[in-house]
């Protein structure tokens, strides 16, 4: 394009730095995708119950391990997705799910993660599906565990980038009711505080 005498052309304008994900922001993707309300006539509520932060003990202990979010699916799967362990037992109302979740924001992060395998299977073992939350689909190379899911943001929600495969979990032991029992009731404060704040922001 040419330029006309004694005319300056307007600076490009300087775009908006593209917000830094976070656990906080990546745990907030995960309550959009799962925190979705139902309506069917009377009845209102949600598909899946949240809880995030969940150590394998109620209470603080040394060397717990943590999820960064288990979420309890109160829907059945559907028929094509159940094992065979669970085709075989035929117990065709028990096929609620358990979803554990992996967040990761950076790939060194990851890698660390990889290094230290017993840390995620400390609560895998007990999932129907895990998946790593990933901030970026670049944080994941080929080395996504086998079986794992993934997802990565989208708007403000999450996208599947690989489904998971069902496993079939282990009991889990009291201990680990309990905290996940604590955690649920945690996270659903704190949601119903978010909403509030949001309403208010809104208002």
């Amino acid at each position: 394009m040419t330029e006309l005498p004694g005319l300056e052309l307007p600076p490009a304008p300087i775009l908006p730095a593209k917000p830094r994900e976070t656990e906080r922001t990546m745990l907030d993707r995960l309550r959009v995708r799962y925190g979705r309300t139902f309506k069917n006539g009377d009845y209102v509520g949600r598909q899946f119950v949240v809880a995030e932060h969940v150590p394998t003990k109620p209470g603080t202990y040394v060397g717990d391990r943590i999820a960064d979010a288990i979420v309890l699916d109160t829907w059945s799967t559907p028929p094509a997705e159940i094992t065979e362990a669970e085709r075989e037992r035929r117990e065709w109302g028990a096929r609620q799910s358990i979803h554990g979740f992996e967040v990761k924001v950076s790939r060194s992060d990851w890698l660390t993660e990889l290094r230290d395998p017993e840390k995620a299977e400390a609560w895998a073992r007990y999932c129907h599906y895990f998946w790593l939350v990933a901030s970026s689909k670049d944080i994941v190379r080929d080395d996504l565990p086998d079986g794992w899911g993934l997802l990565v943001p989208h708007g403000p929600s999450l996208r599947v980038v690989r489904k998971p495969r069902r496993r079939d979990p282990i009991p889990m032991p009291t201990t680990i009711v309990v905290a996940l029992a604590r955690a649920v009731r945690k996270t659903e404060v704190a949601m119903a505080a978010a909403r509030t704040e949001g309403e208010q922001n809104h208002a």
